[in-house]
């Protein structure tokens, strides 16, 4: 049973946040695909968050977890 809860763990720590809506997305499949702003690899969970981002990059970052879909 263990083994079933450490898997779980290990699929939340390895998942990113949208910087957009604040959902959890895997970097190995993001839904949305993803964008790089200054050295840093965000990922998406749709291509409208993604989009969203790439028009105001500044704007999501410093307001991160202030947005929902």
């Amino acid at each position: 049973m263990s083994s079933q809860f450490d898997r779980i763990f290990e699929i939340a720590e390895k998942n990113e946040i949208d910087p957009v809506c604040g959902m959890s997305v895997n970097p190995d499949q993001p839904s949305g695909g993803s964008h790089l702003h200054q050295g840093t690899i965000y990922y998406f969970c749709a291509n409208s968050c993604r989009i969203k981002f790439s028009e105001s990059p500044v704007y999501f970052l410093e307001n991160f977890g202030k947005h929902g879909h």
